[in-house]
């Protein structure tokens, strides 16, 4: 039984570690997408006038 709680916590701990990986891969993503569509309508747009 204690094996099996270990390989338990094991792959819980594997599988937080990942989803904290997607997670900050997601945010960079998104804030490259957000830098980039600023950049896109500065170019479109006088904002800065």
């Amino acid at each position: 039984m204690e094996l099996i709680i270990k390989d338990l916590t094991s792959q819980l701990y594997d599988a937080k570690n990942e989803l904290l990986v997607q997670e900050a891969r997601i945010r960079e993503e998104v804030c490259q997408a957000m830098t980039r569509e600023m950049v896109d309508m500065e170019g479109k747009y006088d904002f800065w006038v």
